[in-house]
């Protein structure tokens, strides 16, 4: 294939992701400092870790529930944006309470959502070419072009471009390491050093869960450069190590600079006492916000290997969607028969992932395996093009399995265009003007909800039979996809659900209709594609209730 053509290709597959993946890229906004994506970082999030990161030298505090390298990131993002409200006078003394200190909080905030999604999209878009590029060091051409389409198709990178949670910052940085990585086991330059050692640093710093791949790479570095500068030599072997080091050297600076571990040293060091599990309870509340979601203090039993195994292969499934998941593993074998050592580092960082990240966590979701998605549809690549050889038919076969990719990927667009909070708000605004609306669930999972209604949100104790008859709303709005949040109470600092048998004979109860009010909508999108389960935030089922 002629290198003008590989060009041309190449980018009319950056601009379908680009295109795709910022299709609505509005979804669910304004929504003050709130959004539809479960975990997703809320506008104000970045201002907030700013504050609380700097306010004190060394106070042993860590704010956010992550390290903060990608809210500061989009705090460089949002600095144009913000430099022009305050010079406007739009915003010029921050509150901590709505509208914030916006003059116009719905607009500002709207646009500091949509900054950060572009950022996550502008990041899906180089995953894309890093795929690329990756299938031009490993393997060939056709095959790094396949690659890169069967990636921009992905079902679980479209969605999350829409969002700002940090599955695609942290995959973009594992990525971008991994890249360099090859590289550096080909020749060892200065500036793929230093690519590496940045990349590194930003992904652990977006991430721990990045681990999963930075601590194979030094290893296969090492082999490779052996394999070529045997025997060893002074000569040879003082540059490479020279460059290498220097590289690590200012992979610890960029890490300790974005997490602000020069200026709040001890809040870094708490925080990793914190994730082993050494941190002493007494300090919970006063340097911890929140549990972690992870434990590393225990190594998981055999039986929670073989559930997190079969939930990992589900994952990639729904993640990509069948045909481009079974063109991946196909492409799994093709590799290591025809170029086992050249398939071997991305082999090796299924493993590691699973081992140093996955096994940490307590299920697995398709965000989860985001970066083993695109090493997936790298291999993929590998397996269309050696399809595509095949003549006419096999021509064909590639060209259905992209097809049915994009359909796959490009449903989750249709589905943010018609998501049921949108019809469940234009029908509260026609019927609950005055009246009193209320609602259990988390606001990420809530429509919109419009002027005029009065909201409540009774606390988790008082969400019973009695309470309901001693509150009497004319609404209860419902989304079933947060349905857990009724019946189940998270403790700010324990990991887990605490069950209240009172609020389960509740929701019984207001599900059968039997406490004097009737289902009187019910909202869904219909999806022949995606099943619901898949993504919670995506296509949530709203259910109201009124009283007769």
């Amino acid at each position: 294939m002629e290198p003008r053509l590989r060009r041309t290709l190449l980018a009319a597959i950056l601009l379908v992701s680009v295109l795709v993946n910022s299709w609505h890229l509005q979804w669910g906004l304004p929504n003050g400092n709130t959004t539809w994506a479960a975990d997703a970082i809320t506008p104000l999030t970045p201002l907030s870790v700013a504050k609380k990161s700097f306010a004190k030298p060394n106070s042993g505090w860590f704010y956010f529930k992550y390290p903060i390298g990608h809210p500061l990131l989009l705090l460089v993002g949002y600095a144009p944006y913000l430099g022009t409200l305050y010079f406007t006078g739009e915003f010029r003394r921050p509150e901590s309470r709505y509208p914030y200190g916006f003059k116009n909080p719905e607009r500002s905030l709207a646009i500091l959502a949509l900054i950060g999604r572009a950022v996550s999209v502008a990041m899906a878009a180089g995953m894309v070419w890093i795929v690329y590029a990756l299938g031009m060091l490993l393997f060939e051409p056709g095959a790094a072009l396949l690659g890169a389409a069967a990636a921009a198709c992905a079902m679980v990178l479209v969605f999350y471009a829409h969002t700002t949670n940090l599955d695609v910052p942290v995959t973009f940085w594992m990525l971008l390491a991994l890249l360099f990585a090859v590289r550096l086991m080909r020749a060892v330059s200065w500036r793929d050093c230093m690519g590496l050692g940045i990349a590194a640093a930003m992904g652990f710093a977006t991430k721990e869960s990045a681990v999963g791949f930075l601590i194979a790479l030094p290893l296969f570095i090492a082999v490779a450069q052996w394999r070529q500068l045997h025997p060893l030599s002074a000569a040879a072997i003082g540059p490479v190590i020279l460059r290498l080091g220097v590289g690590a050297v200012v992979s610890v600076l960029v890490y300790g600079v974005v997490t602000n571990a020069f200026y709040n040293p001890a809040g870094l060091m708490n925080r990793w006492r914190f994730l082993t599990g050494t941190l002493p309870r007494e300090y919970f509340g006063t340097l911890v916000p929140r549990a972690a979601y992870i434990d590393v203090t225990h190594g998981p039993s055999l039986a929670t290997h073989m559930r997190l195994l079969r939930e990992l292969v589900v994952s990639l499934t729904n993640g990509v969607g069948i045909a481009l998941c079974t063109a991946g593993l196909c492409g799994l074998v093709v590799a290591l028969v025809r170029a086992p050592w050249t398939a071997a580092l991305p082999m090796t960082l299924f493993a590691t992932y699973y081992w140093f990240a996955l096994t940490a966590l307590p299920l697995v979701a398709v965000r989860y395996v985001l970066p083993l998605s695109m090493l997936l549809m790298l291999f993929a690549g590998v397996f269309l093009h050696a399809l595509g050889r095949r003549g006419a038919m096999g021509r064909g076969v590639v060209a259905t399995v992209l097809l049915a990719g994009l359909a796959y990927g490009a449903s989750v667009d249709h589905l943010l265009m018609r998501d049921p909070r949108y019809a469940a708000e234009s029908w509260l605004r026609d019927r609950a003007q005055g009246r009193t609306v209320e609602t259990y669930n988390r606001a990420t999972f809530l429509p919109r909800m419009p002027a005029g209604v009065n909201v409540s949100q009774p606390k988790f104790s008082d969400t019973t039979r009695e309470g309901l008859a001693q509150r009497r709303p004319d609404f209860i709005v419902l989304n079933m996809a947060d349905i857990s949040r009724v019946t189940g109470h998270y403790d700010t600092f324990e990991i887990g659900v605490k069950r209240r048998p009172e609020n389960e004979a509740f929701l019984r109860a207001l599900l059968a209709e039997e406490l004097g009010y009737r289902r009187v909508a019910q909202f869904r999108t219909p999806s022949l594609l995606l099943r619901d389960e898949v993504i919670r935030s995506l296509n949530p089922e709203i259910v109201v209730f009124a009283r007769p």
